[in-house]
């Protein structure tokens, strides 16, 4: 099973991503382009069309990155409750038939006591935040040692 997610694609272009990747890189694949490879790399001609397209589709985000301590917490407390809520809802929905409840995965932990559920959220959004934060350092480090030029 592929855990490729296409971002965008073109008619001779796709940027993608593997899907359960802590930090996942962008994938491009170009057909009928001009490329150069060595044993140094790998050198790819990039139409600029193309590049203006896939350099806005990535799958890059800092939502969590500048929230504090207390916000990430409350964070964490809006996403238990409304997973919570939508595990009773399907348990209601559900009851009574014979059928599993579809996605139910998706809230392993909503069976668990609020305050572990709360914690294991909490420990995923620290996680992220962290992801975040690391992503925004290494591209300030790239930017600084490589300014836009005007």
């Amino acid at each position: 099973m592929s855990t490729r997610s296409t971002l965008i694609h073109g008619k001779n272009f796709s940027l993608h991503e593997e899907l359960f990747e802590r930090t996942p890189p962008v994938w491009l694949t170009l057909d009928g382009c001009v490329f150069e490879a060595t044993e140094r790399g790998v050198k790819v001609e990039i139409p600029l069309a193309v590049w203006e397209v896939i350099r806005h589709h990535t799958p890059a985000r800092f939502d969590l990155a500048s929230l504090t301590p207390a916000q990430l917490l409350g964070e964490a407390e809006k996403q238990v409750d409304t997973a919570r809520a939508e595990h009773r809802a399907l348990i209601k929905e559900h009851r009574g038939k014979r059928r599993p409840i579809p996605f139910a995965h998706l809230y392993r932990h909503a069976r668990l006591p609020r305050a572990k559920h709360l914690a294991a959220v909490l420990a995923d959004l620290r996680r992220v935040r962290a992801t975040q934060r690391n992503l925004q350092r290494q591209i300030t480090r790239l930017s600084t040692s490589h300014p836009v030029k005007t």
